[in-house]
């Protein structure tokens, strides 16, 4: 799927109601399942979200209980800010360093399958006198 700008204004704005109430719903279930704190900020330039106010920011869960978290991550020691927050291309990286590993994984384990099953028809071979097909 390509990353690019919709170019139809109302799709536009159809997927990012859609999105919108999808990013909103996993960071509740991740808060709650997870016991986390959780805060989203989502702004778009321009433009009233949802017809909600003047503003064109809609904060996640509530302004008063966004202001509260904000407030409670802003007061920690920058050094406990720096060594907490992952940098979105940091995160990306470590991502595909995972999933490398997991392709290298597989690709050892496909190459043991394979190994296992010619050895299982060597062996069968073998066990009916044919050594050669």
């Amino acid at each position: 799927m390509k990353h690019e700008l919709i170019p139809n204004e109302s799709k536009r704005n159809e997927i990012f109601k859609k999105k919108t109430v999808r990013l909103v719903n996993k960071a509740n279930e991740l808060s709650t399942l997870c016991g986390v704190e959780a805060a989203i900020i989502i702004h778009k330039k321009g433009r009233r979200l949802y017809d909600i106010g003047e503003d064109n920011a809609m904060l996640w869960p509530s302004p008063p209980i966004f202001s509260e978290r904000l407030h409670k991550f802003l007061n920690h020691p920058d050094s406990e800010i720096r060594r907490r927050m992952v940098k979105h291309e940091k995160f990306m990286e470590q991502i595909k360093e995972e999933e490398r590993e997991n392709v290298s994984k597989w690709e050892m384990r496909c190459e043991l399958q394979e190994s296992r099953q010619l050895l299982n028809e060597l062996m069968e071979t073998r066990s009916h006198g044919r050594l050669f097909p």
